[in-house]
């Protein structure tokens, strides 16, 4: 905060000297003092005539300037002098930012370079929205689709940012607070701690993605996501949301992927089959939970990106989060039936079969089948350490697919006696059924596991089951060039 000065710009007329009528090269500095002598109405003499007609001209001096600035910015003012909002909900439109980046990513640094660097955001007509106007404006229209099709729950719509949380973040970078953690394909995750030690993740959007409506519209859709499952104990909770910024669990514990880094680098595998169980049980009862969290078990939302990135440790449970790329189920306005929606077929290996047949032939189909797919790719993972379709193309993987072929399981998986990987290899067969009406839904695999676990540990917790996880080496680096090598191949 910037302190002000001891010395008051109101000084008592005792003090201020009369201006003499002294002739000066300096023509800046008589206008100084006449500006200053015009403050100070009582002074008497012919001087204060002067000054009298000086102060009142001030009036409409600044009505003039007034004037000029409503011809340069028409309509823009409305009712109080608050700033009009002429746009519908997400659109922000910064005009500079001063970004910290950073020089080194080296997450296990404990010196970090920054430099400031300084953009011109691309200016835009509309501009941030009246306060005043936030009920009415909070509101999304990107599902009021033009075949018919309407949002299923008027949740779907809405968003409950969480600013002033936000803005209360201390994002000075130090050893201990604001510590970089990874970046993704669209946004960069910190580690940051509250005053009693707490830790939380700061996630928010790549500095050169562009501001756009859709990626707003991404980081509303995560937000509202993980809100609405608040009550599931196999997804991230949030703390915060603002713009392309949210605030969420810490993970102490990586994500599978990491894990599964891990064990291909050092060519061992720590975790027993019974704990693979254990998290092909979270996986399974995550998207469960996400598919049918409403009262009427009708699914109104689907992940679309299910990965061993998205489930990350937190107390023992691999969580789900990541719901940027996600969307909400429609239904028709007149007829209120659940609409079908055009696949995605980004990433072939990861995709089902049916996303590339639909897609091909301008069709659709429900998506919550995808995502029970891309759970079984997930499980496949855990259970084998290998990823999908390694060394073959995009092309012959997609073809391979589509033609009822899944990605290799090793011989000694397959031979193995060991009940826990008896269970798990069944529950990848369920969630890779080549018919998606056939294939069972996320929580008949969820159920099945958890019958399994049962059969083993003698008991199934009702609460949440947890692992027992060994810790990441220090030395370890979160970073995921080999799967994506391998996915985009």
């Amino acid at each position: 905060m910037l302190r002000q000065s001891k010395r008051s710009n109101h000084m008592p007329v005792s003090r201020i000297k009369p201006v003499q009528n002294e002739r000066s090269s300096c023509k800046e500095n008589e206008r100084r003092r006449g500006w200053k002598s015009a403050m100070v109405p009582f002074a008497s003499g012919h001087q204060s005539r002067k000054n009298k007609k000086n102060f009142f001209a001030l009036p409409f001096i600044a009505f003039a300037c007034l004037y000029i600035l409503a011809l340069n910015y028409p309509g823009r003012w409305g009712r109080s002098g608050r700033l009009k909002s002429q746009n519908p909900l997400n659109h922000p439109s910064p005009r500079i930012v001063d970004y910290l980046h950073l020089r080194n990513f080296n997450h296990n640094s404990t010196t970090r370079g920054w430099s400031i660097s300084h953009r011109q955001v691309e200016y835009e007509e509309s501009q941030l929205l009246s306060s005043a106007d936030y009920l009415e404006n909070r509101k999304s229209d990107f599902y009021q689709g033009e075949d018919g099709c309407i949002p299923l729950h008027t949740w779907q719509t809405a968003t409950f940012p969480s600013c002033n949380t936000m803005h209360e973040i201390d994002a000075r970078p130090s050893d201990d607070n604001f510590i970089f953690i990874n970046c993704g394909s669209n946004r960069c995750t910190f580690l940051i701690q509250g005053d009693d030690n707490s830790k939380a993740v700061l996630k928010t959007q790549k500095y050169r993605k562009s501001f756009s409506d859709y990626n707003f519209e991404m980081a509303r859709v995560d937000g509202i996501s993980m809100e609405r499952l608040t009550k599931s104990k196999y997804i991230t909770s949030i703390y915060g949301l603002c713009g392309a910024s949210q605030i969420t669990e810490f993970s102490e514990g990586g994500n599978i992927h990491d894990r599964i880094k891990e064990a291909r680098l050092t060519k061992t595998d720590p975790i027993s089959p019974s704990e693979k169980l254990k998290i092909g049980y979270q996986i399974a009862t995550a998207v469960a939970d996400m598919h049918s969290f409403e009262s009427d078990h009708v699914t109104s939302l689907v992940h679309l990106d299910i990965c061993c990135h998205q489930f990350v440790l937190i107390d023992g449970v691999y969580k789900l989060g990541d719901f940027h790329l996600s969307a909400f189920t429609r239904k028709h306005k007149d007829t209120g039936d659940i609409c079908l929606e055009h696949p995605l077929t980004m990433h072939p290996k990861l995709r089902s079969p049916e996303e590339f047949y639909e897609h091909d032939n301008a069709g659709r189909i429900p998506l919550s089948n995808a995502d029970v797919f891309m759970m079984g790719n997930v499980m496949y993972y855990v259970l084998t350490n290998r990823w999908l379709f390694e060394g073959f193309s995009n092309s012959v993987a997609k073809q391979k697919i589509m033609n009822g072929e899944r990605s290799a399981i090793p011989t000694s998986i397959q031979q193995s006696k060991d009940r826990a990987i008896k269970i798990l290899l069944k529950a990848i067969e369920m969630c890779w059924v080549h018919d998606y009406k056939k294939r069972p839904t996320a929580r008949e695999v969820a159920s099945f596991i958890g019958k399994g676990l049962k059969e083993i540990e003698g008991h199934l917790d009702d609460d949440v089951v947890r692992l027992q996880m060994p810790s990441l080496p220090k030395d370890h680096r979160y970073t995921d060039s080999d799967f994506y090598n391998n996915i985009w191949n």
